[in-house]
């Protein structure tokens, strides 16, 4: 998806998540909120989700918790949901490193139901796996039958994930329910 795309589709659901500002944006957990304020605050997030974070977006609940960089810091992996059909819009990692202020370390803006998660890998600690829809004719919206997964390792030595491997890969569902 081109980013012209990507600003038009946020954009709109902007617009309508600022309509129909949801339910759970109006209970959010302090760590949403102070997610929320994080991406707000950093120059490397794309406007466009910041624009969808002020209108009706929000970070999903479900914040990952893990020490990615081995530091032995808790580090964290945030949702950005559009409260609208695109569902999870963005993914951002998060770390301290070896100071006090998170800092946004990673990102997948890419638009339109992402998702992301950890795996514990023996060779190189936790893994961030990044999934995002491929559609084909005859997909529905909700679920396309295949995704675009890459597989993320935290390298130490240039503070920053490197990507271990990029597949198109058959699943069996991939609507979100955020």
């Amino acid at each position: 998806m081109n980013r012209a795309m990507l600003i038009i589709l946020i954009a709109i659901a902007a617009l309508i998540g600022g309509l129909f500002v949801s339910a759970s944006q109006a209970r959010q957990t302090n760590a949403q909120k102070q997610f929320r304020q994080l991406l707000l605050n950093d120059s490397s997030v794309d406007p466009a989700v910041k624009l969808l974070l002020q209108n009706g977006g929000f970070v999903e609940p479900d914040i990952l918790f893990d020490d990615f960089t081995g530091e032995g810091k808790i580090d964290a992996i945030v949702s950005v949901n559009s409260s609208a059909i695109s569902g999870t819009v963005a993914v951002y990692a998060l770390t301290a490193g070896s100071g006090k202020t998170l800092k946004v370390v990673f990102r997948d803006e890419s638009g339109y139901m992402v998702s992301a998660r950890m795996e514990a890998n023996q060779k190189s600690g936790s893994t961030l796996i990044t999934d995002d829809p491929v559609f084909s004719p005859g997909d529905r919206a909700c679920c396309s039958a295949r995704v675009f997964r890459r597989t993320w390792s935290w390298d130490a030595k240039k503070n920053q994930f490197k990507l271990l491997s990029s597949k198109r890969v058959r699943v069996r569902y991939t609507a979100q329910t955020s």
